[in-house]
């Protein structure tokens, strides 16, 4: 991916959204073409009935309504991805410190061996 995810928009989304939990069920049959009705929905705070997120016509799939499962799921799955890849940025940035530092040390073990075999040549040089 050439862009940069922006974490903070996403999580903001994620918070404007109702905090759930989802879920998901089957509402009515459409006989025409043997087609399911999905829908996504949340139990409001103030008890006011169900706050639908998204409706699915569809056929029944022999492992249900993917997609309703994904939408239902998405409310807590997103901010623990979310946090994953915090975690995960974290971690690289750390062992990118640690990577800088060895170079630095590398670099400077590697003047301190040239300037042995400079000590050790001048040495020889002036040996009988």
């Amino acid at each position: 991916m050439s862009e940069s995810i922006d974490l903070s928009a996403i999580k903001a989304r994620c918070e404007r959204a109702h905090p759930g939990p989802w879920d998901w069920t089957q509402d009515d049959y459409v006989p025409e073409d043997s087609r399911q009705a999905m829908v996504c929905w949340y139990e409001p705070e103030d008890g006011g009935g169900r706050g639908v997120i998204a409706t699915e016509i569809g056929r029944y799939l022999s492992d249900g309504y993917p997609t309703a499962e994904f939408i239902a799921h998405s409310i807590t799955d997103i901010p623990l991805l979310l946090a994953e890849v915090e975690r995960l940025r974290s971690q690289n940035a750390e062992c990118g410190r640690g990577f800088n530092k060895l170079v630095a040390e590398i670099a400077a073990l590697q003047g301190r061996v040239a300037e042995r075999d400079r000590m050790i040549a001048s040495l020889q040089r002036k040996a009988p």
